[in-house]
């Protein structure tokens, strides 16, 4: 049914651009814009960027700029630098990088490793290192004591005590884990067994990509003469920097 509005008031839209005529309603014109204009609270039409379409399932909406339209992107999945041993330079993958996860273990050795001072960024958890059990001595030769156990932090790793006949193994590769404790005696009937090694510090924590910085691996301590089994050396410790994006 047609609706006269002869006598109707109002406030009349914009054109649209050329070839666009002002009125109480849009005009199309010839060619519809592509895509669409949009019509604001000033009465006037403007040019969209874009006219967003649903993505892929998992993909997110990522702005590229004021004069470009967003679009759906796959994010990108987190990516992992590991440092074992040694000094060096820690560098972000990429200018990308919004903030990074820090896992720190300091190397086992003797007792628990503590005292490490918080710095910058947010921590998570800091915890001491775990101690080794001790050994124990006997003035007998037909039963002999076996060294200590290592100490275990959150990566494990810790060796068993050695005994008479077989030696402590090293701890687990840079877990920061202690070494077990060896065997002596005193060249007569004394036998006596060491404790075990200590683990390292833990700690973890989050800050913005400091960009390039220097790191210090803890290293490995090694394991105590004895005179029927040397104790096992402990473990180095290690650096995880796990680098998150938007």
């Amino acid at each position: 049914m047609a609706l006269n509005l002869n006598q109707t008031q109002g406030q009349a839209f914009g054109a649209a651009g050329p070839n666009h005529a002002p009125g109480l309603v849009p005009d199309p014109g010839a060619t519809a814009h592509s895509p669409a204009d949009l019509l604001g609270d000033d009465g006037a039409f403007h040019t969209a960027l874009s006219v967003i379409q649903g993505g892929a399932v998992g993909q997110v909406l990522t702005s590229n700029g004021a004069s470009s339209p967003a679009t759906f992107q796959a994010p990108t999945a987190p990516t992992v630098q590991r440092f074992t041993s040694g000094t060096g330079n820690y560098t972000p993958t990429s200018v990308s990088v919004l903030w990074i996860r820090v896992r720190v273990t300091a190397g086992g050795g003797g007792g628990g490793g503590t005292g490490g001072t918080n710095g910058t960024g947010t921590l998570i958890s800091r915890m001491s290192g775990g101690g080794g059990s001790g050994g124990g001595s006997l003035a007998s030769t037909s039963v002999i004591p076996a060294g200590g156990s290592g100490g275990n932090g959150p990566f494990g790793g810790a060796s068993g005590g050695g005994s008479q006949d077989s030696a402590p193994s090293a701890a687990a590769a840079n877990t920061g884990g202690g070494g077990g404790g060896g065997v002596g005696n005193n060249g007569a009937t004394q036998y006596g067994a060491g404790g075990g090694g200590g683990s390292g510090e833990y700690v973890e924590f989050y800050v913005s990509p400091p960009g390039t910085i220097a790191y210090i691996v803890g290293a490995a301590a090694s394991g105590g003469t004895g005179t029927v089994q040397s104790g096992g050396a402990g473990a180095a410790g290690q650096i995880i920097v796990e680098e998150f994006y938007q």
